[in-house]
């Protein structure tokens, strides 16, 4: 799924990945309890990922990630949707 399948509007996805990477302590914790809900075993990866823009590449070469690249960027797109969720649901966005 597309984050437009989850629900985020095109012009708003860019938004959405600078805002998970210049977040403050109460988006830190929003965002790791997204990446642990939506990729259990795999939030530190996801959480890097989104919180660094680290590539699955960039991250396998230090860290071995337990999934397939399309796995871990589905996983990716689904905790970064449900960040974006979240924000708008508590008027943070």
């Amino acid at each position: 799924m597309s984050l437009l399948d989850y629900g985020v509007p095109r012009e708003e996805q860019e938004r959405l990945y600078s805002r998970c990477k210049s977040q403050d302590d109460e988006d830190k914790e929003t965002l790791m309890q997204c990446a642990k809900s939506s990729a259990p075993g795999l939030e530190s990866y996801i959480y890097d990922s989104l919180s660094n823009g680290k590539s699955y590449d960039a991250i396998n070469k230090k860290r071995y990630i337990p999934a397939k690249i399309d796995d871990f960027y589905a996983y990716r797109r689904k905790a970064a949707a449900e960040f974006y969720r979240i924000l708008k649901l508590c008027g943070r966005w």
